[in-house]
């Protein structure tokens, strides 16, 4: 019968580089290390290291056991670990691609919860916008990304994670400033210093085009006064009554110098995805993982109420997000 301890030892010097650090690691002497490599070489027939300059080099079919068997190994050790009912002792790490606001807002709670039953997955957040994020998913960089736009999703396995609204906002004395009032007609938007996330009004364009369509034109030919990819700057410009922006309905109404300006339209919804690539070697925390994100609904009153708590808790007043629309 094949000895897998030998092979687990191969692996640990392979990753470590060192008979001497691979011993300390396992708790054996150096000479035992090395027996046991000489054994599976000789069990296997193939040369897996060798020495130049002082240092333990793979040879090429040394790295190809190693990329063949880790994966295999670990899933062997994962089974062990389940069966003992003992899935805190699962070690890995999960890498998601995740936008400053649905990382800081949504995704964090649900993270929270799921490390306490993995406390040794750690979770690393790449937060990036959605383009950057598609394409490291594809290649392989990371595990999962949260999106709110696909340029190719049939490359992906989607599940959505959470919805909100958005609306235009601004500062009350702003608003009243420009126009006398607080209670703007539709045309009255265009008046406005207009903040948005591109230079062709990709969020308020959304907004206008299922509230009134015929200002489209008109807001072709305005250039914003501000471009902003986060919402935490949008927010301070707002807060300093620099123009109009949209912003999650929830998240505007935690400040008190902001005011829905057309509070009765039709909001915008961004709703956002959990994605990842359908061909994967996933272990088994990617899957637990993925059964915690699907417990939690941004549509329910507990994450709304949380979003507009942080929103207010983060500054007195307000704080920002950013998304890609």
């Amino acid at each position: 019968m094949f000895d897998y301890n030998k092979l687990r030892t191969f692996q640990i010097v392979a990753a470590e580089q060192s008979v001497s650090r691979a011993a300390k690691r396992l708790h054996r002497t150096q000479s035992a290390i090395s027996q046991q490599l000489a054994a599976l070489e000789e069990t296997l027939g193939l040369q897996l290291l060798e020495r130049r300059g002082g240092k333990i080099h793979l040879t090429q079919e040394g790295k190809e056991l190693f990329a063949r068997t880790q994966s295999h190994l670990a899933a062997v050790d994962e089974s062990i670990l389940e069966a003992q009912g003992d899935l805190k002792a699962l070690r890995g790490r999960i890498t998601v691609g995740i936008s400053p606001t649905h990382c800081r807002y949504f995704l964090v709670p649900r993270v929270v919860s799921f490390r306490k039953a993995f406390p040794n997955v750690s979770v690393e957040f790449r937060l990036l916008d959605d383009p950057e994020i598609e394409r490291q998913l594809g290649g392989g960089l990371l595990d999962f990304g949260v999106l709110t736009v696909f340029s190719n999703r049939n490359m992906f396995q989607a599940k959505e994670l959470f919805r909100y609204e958005e609306r235009p906002f601004g500062q009350r004395s702003y608003v009243k400033s420009i126009l006398g009032s607080t209670k703007p007609d539709y045309a009255d938007l265009l008046r406005f210093q207009l903040i948005d996330f591109s230079y062709d009004f990709m969020c308020l364009a959304h907004w206008i085009g299922k509230n009134r369509r015929s200002l489209l034109s008109g807001l072709d030919e305005l250039r914003p006064a501000f471009v902003v990819r986060d919402h935490a700057a949008v927010l301070e410009l707002l807060e300093l009554g620099a123009g109009v922006a949209m912003l999650p309905t929830v998240l505007g109404k935690a400040s008190k110098n902001l005011i829905s300006i057309y509070p009765s339209s039709k909001p915008t919804q961004i709703g956002a995805d959990l994605a990842h690539r359908k061909k994967n070697n996933f272990r088994r925390y990617h899957h637990d993982f993925l059964e915690y994100m699907a417990q939690f609904q941004l549509s329910s009153k507990q994450d709304c109420l949380y979003l507009g708590y942080s929103a207010v808790a983060h500054t007195g007043k307000s704080n920002g997000m950013s998304h890609q629309h």
